[in-house]
């Protein structure tokens, strides 16, 4: 029975011929999920690829799109199995190198996603997907200037058509945030940090003494002891004063540590 062609849309929002069933059957379902994916709707999309996966089994587009939903919506079990029916019918495709890789972008596994689009572009020089990918992913390291080269490239290839879909620009702005946002909690984190370590410190500083003291002298006459007792009602409070001021040299050392190894 001959086969009819119909125009499908792929994650960057460009169409391009597949062959279908003479039926269509699951069209609609194919149609409705990929808006979904571009909609960034993962969890109904995956809803919608499993109903049309019973009609298409064989339809690579469908495994496509739920590698990349099933990797925003946390879901292993249907990305492990769309990622094995991939990897082992569809090696020889481009457009499976680059779910895979909005699969990685996704977890933000930059290096990753690095990877499997230059695997794309091994088979299609000119995928404007798989350039992308490595615009999001360079964003991601924080390596700038190679990001914005690979945008110039999309940009060339796209011609008079907008260089990104709105995915895509969600894509490489996810990463540059990923990547911002993980400078912002190291400069929160090693105050706090210096912080914890200097109460620890200053914590030892007025817990030791008083330990080893009470432990020797306890061990005294009564007579002795008690004297001990006196003079180190006023002594200890000389302690403290030394303690708070190892809590301060401590903090400004490792605040001026942290911040001299982020510069």
């Amino acid at each position: 029975m001959a086969t009819t062609t119909s125009t499908r849309l792929t994650p960057r929002g460009l169409k391009e011929p597949q062959t279908f069933d003479p039926d269509g059957a699951g069209q609609a379902l194919v149609d409705e999920a990929r808006a979904m994916v571009l909609d960034r709707e993962w969890k109904s999309a995956l809803t919608v690829l499993r109903s049309a996966r019973r009609l298409r089994p064989t339809d690579a587009e469908l495994d496509e799109l739920t590698v990349v939903a099933a990797a925003h919506a946390k879901n292993d079990e249907d990305l492990d199995a769309a990622t094995y029916r991939l990897t082992s019918s569809h090696r020889g495709q481009a457009s499976t190198w680059n779910a895979l890789a909005a699969s990685s972008l996704a977890n933000h596994d930059f290096d990753q996603a690095d990877r499997y689009a230059r695997q794309a572009l091994t088979i299609e020089p000119d995928s404007i997907t798989a350039w992308n990918t490595l615009a999001a992913s360079y964003a991601g390291l924080g390596w700038f200037e190679e990001s914005q080269e690979c945008l110039a490239k999309t940009a060339q290839l796209s011609g008079s058509e907008p260089a990104l879909s709105p995915l895509e620009r969600w894509q490489v702005g996810r990463s540059v945030n990923r990547w911002a946002s993980t400078r912002t909690y190291t400069l929160f984190l090693i105050p706090l940090l210096a912080l914890v370590l200097g109460l620890l410190a200053v914590a030892f500083v007025l817990t030791a003494p008083l330990v080893v003291r009470e432990l020797r002298v306890v061990k005294l006459d009564d007579e002795l002891r008690e004297l001990a007792d006196e003079a180190w009602a006023g002594e200890h409070r000389m302690r403290i004063l030394r303690g708070v001021g190892v809590l301060v040299v401590v903090v400004a050392w490792l605040l001026l540590v942290g911040f001299t190894g982020m510069s």
